[in-house]
């Protein structure tokens, strides 16, 4: 009957996470998938992580692994 009453904001859903915290986390760790684990998104998470060091062992069969990886290689 009566409408309800909301609050100011101040409260948040159980699992609610920072969107800017999310997207620095993104910004520095992203390859690795940090901010899927911050976000509780765990499966993402994983898949970010086995693809990256994936990739690093592959780039690092024909050199040192960050210098291949980036593109820059003999």
């Amino acid at each position: 009957m009566y409408p309800e009453i909301q609050t100011g904001g101040d409260e948040k859903e159980p699992g609610h996470k920072k969107k800017g915290v999310a997207t620095l986390l993104a910004l520095f760790f992203g390859m690795f998938g940090v901010h899927r684990f911050y976000l509780g998104q765990w499966i993402l998470g994983v898949i970010y992580l086995m693809i990256t060091i994936s990739t690093i062992l592959i780039a690092s069969a024909g050199g040192p692994p960050f210098v291949s990886f980036m593109g820059i290689s003999d």
